[in-house]
């Protein structure tokens, strides 16, 4: 597996223009305004804001992501305090570049109208309507037919694999914890969920490039 997303820089308000953004909030339009408040609660996540008929990105988000979905980068109130980089695609248009930043590792929020602009008063209502990590996918009409998408999990009982694109889930029941890094080397794993840290050399056995903690509380895996 490629694990060349492990590299990539923090996504959380890295880029001057970010920073800057952040400093000077109360002098932002109300859309900007909006936009780092939604973006402060997904700051590990490419966010994908909902405008009329396309999604729009903007600061560090846009700059990384037009040149790895061929996307232009341009900017918004060009020369005003409020100049934001950005670039954009029709909503109809972003499942083949979302699951192109998926299957780099990246993780992605979708952020949608949750009202009728021409009822609103005012600023439209934003929210995040769908979350997206590597080990799914936004349209499996976009994907491979011949490529699989496993996101795994594991506890001390078995191992447990999703297959994004059918749907279909499978488990390995386990003797011992052991067993768990070879078992997931059978597949390549796009994302491991975790209740805790593993180590590097867990991972380097495993082959599992993305590992992600997450502990459901009471609940077992398998």
């Amino acid at each position: 597996m490629d694990n060349s997303a492990q590299q990539r820089p923090s996504l959380i308000a890295t880029t001057v223009a970010d920073r800057l953004a952040l400093s000077m909030r109360e002098n932002l339009s109300p859309l900007m305004r909006q936009y780092w408040d939604i973006k402060n609660e997904h700051q590990d996540k490419i966010l994908f804001f909902r405008m009329g008929d396309f999604y729009e990105l903007f600061f560090s988000d846009a700059e990384r992501v037009a040149p790895l979905v061929g996307l232009t980068l341009t900017k918004r109130n060009k020369k005003s305090a409020d100049e934001t980089p950005m670039c954009g695609l029709p909503h109809f248009a972003v499942a083949a570049p979302i699951n192109k930043l998926l299957a780099l590792g990246f993780k992605v929020a979708l952020c949608d109208q949750v009202e009728d602009p021409r009822k609103a008063k005012g600023l439209v209502k934003r929210a995040v309507t769908r979350i997206l990590t590597p080990g799914m996918v936004l349209d499996i009409d976009q994907v491979a037919a011949t490529k699989s998408i496993f996101l795994a999990a594991f506890d001390h009982q078995g191992v447990v694999f999703f297959e994004s694109t059918t749907g279909e889930t499978f488990c390995y029941r386990i003797a011992s914890d052991k067993e768990v890094p070879e078992i997931l080397a059978l597949h390549e794993v796009a994302e491991l969920v975790v209740a805790e840290p593993v180590s590097e050399d867990f991972k380097l056995q495993s082959g599992c490039g993305l590992v992600t903690v997450y502990s459901p509380p009471g609940q077992s895996l398998a």
